[in-house]
């Protein structure tokens, strides 16, 4: 049997190859192997009785072979102690009485041959009660020095847990002086961080003492000053409020005089053929499809105008909010679907003068239902009811608004 490193036991080749194939080993091979126990491997001792007791005893190959061989004379049932006795007794009393058949060869052939075999059971069990006395001597002597050991190593053990509790006894001591100088120094330091704690804290209420009265001085100068800055303002905004009001009142003077001024020239009569800067007037030809009246196109130019200039500011897209000329005289005249286009652009102009400049204060800003014109959502239903009130609160009784 093989024991492996790792302690597996290997009794075959099979188990010997798959080992050495899982495990990568290259340095040996099934030939450094085998399982017979004919081939002799290794060293051979032997125990000796010397000076200094039992020793073990390197034997050399001559010595190896002759006890292999002895062992193998041995081999087989032990010899019976008591047929033995019996053998010899017989030999004994054949010799007393009538000799054997001494002339024939095969008689006597056959006594030498016993006499070897006896010769060889009497060595071999001499032999092996050599080796039973050698066997107990060595166990006795290994059991003595396994008790022996074993004292040693309580001994050993004993000391050395003394050594240990000696060790721990001193570290506990020194670990207690070590607790203790620790303590005392903590309660120094502890002592001296209080006191310098104590002096930091009365550095602190003195600095913020002094700072206290720094700034109460300082609001006070500030304070000082700013009312003296106040006052120095007030004066001037005094003496600007009055320049301004004598300023206003000389202008107002002066644009009062120059509009009477104005005015008296205005009213004096002047002819046409008296005018320096005569220019004839420009031939202007009619609008092609053109329908309205002159008043009507210009409105409706007025009203392109300030959409596209101030279309961005109100939210509107001059590309597609605005609709082009066609559109608003159709609209205007209620041909094809063009009156929708200008209901959308009249009701979101009206939702957006509602909001922004609104209605004056102590007007009607409410509908028939009680609603605020400010609550009110504007559409195609209800706009010209909104209109008319918003007309009355900006324009009054006036043509316009009937």
């Amino acid at each position: 049997i093989y024991f492996a490193p790792c302690g597996k036991k290997l009794r075959q080749y099979p188990e010997v190859m798959k080992y050495l194939s899982r495990n990568g080993i290259t340095d040996i091979t099934r030939d450094n192997f085998s399982f017979s126990a004919k081939i002799r491997v290794g060293d051979f001792y032997e125990a000796r009785d010397g000076p200094q007791g039992t020793q073990w005893c390197l034997l050399k190959e001559e010595e190896v072979a002759h006890r292999i061989r002895s062992m193998e004379g041995r081999r087989g049932r032990p010899p019976n102690p008591d047929k033995q006795h019996i053998r010899e007794e017989s030999r004994i009393r054949r010799r007393k009485g009538r000799p054997p058949n001494v002339g024939t060869p095969e008689f006597s052939e056959n006594n030498v041959k016993l006499l070897r075999r006896l010769h060889a059971q009497e060595v071999a069990r001499q032999a092996a009660q050599i080796k039973l006395l050698r066997k107990l001597q060595k166990q006795e002597q290994a059991r003595a020095a396994k008790e022996a050991r074993k004292q040693q190593a309580i001994m050993a053990a004993e000391e050395k847990r003394k050594q240990k509790e000696h060790l721990k006894m001193m570290k506990q001591q020194e670990k207690i002086k070590r607790i203790q100088q620790m303590r005392i120094e903590k309660e120094l330091r502890a002592q001296q961080i209080l006191e310098e704690k104590e002096m930091r804290r009365q550095q602190a209420v003195l600095l913020k003492h002094q700072e206290r009265e720094r700034r109460r001085q300082h609001m006070m100068l500030m304070k000082a000053m700013e009312a003296r800055k106040k006052a120095e303002e007030k004066e001037r905004l005094k003496q600007e409020k009055r320049d301004e009001k004598r300023m206003n009142k000389e202008r107002k003077l002066e644009q009062r005089r120059l509009e009477i001024q104005i005015a008296r020239e205005l009213k004096k009569p002047n002819e046409d053929m008296c005018l320096a800067d005569q220019k004839p007037l420009p031939e202007f030809s009619r609008i092609p499809g053109l329908i309205l009246t002159g008043s009507t196109f210009a409105d409706i130019l007025m009203v392109m105008q300030f959409l596209c200039n101030f279309g961005k500011v109100l939210d509107f897209d001059i590309n597609v909010d605005i609709p082009s000329f066609t559109i608003l005289q159709e609209g205007l005249l209620n041909l094809g679907d063009s009156m929708g286009e200008v209901q959308d652009l009249l009701v979101r102009l009206l939702s957006l003068t509602v909001c922004d400049p609104g209605l004056p204060a102590g007007c009607k800003a409410k509908t028939a239902l009680g609603e605020h014109l400010t609550n009110v959502c504007v559409n195609r239903e209800n706009v010209s009811e909104v209109l008319q009130i918003y007309m009355e609160a900006h324009c009054g009784q006036t043509d316009l608004t009937e």
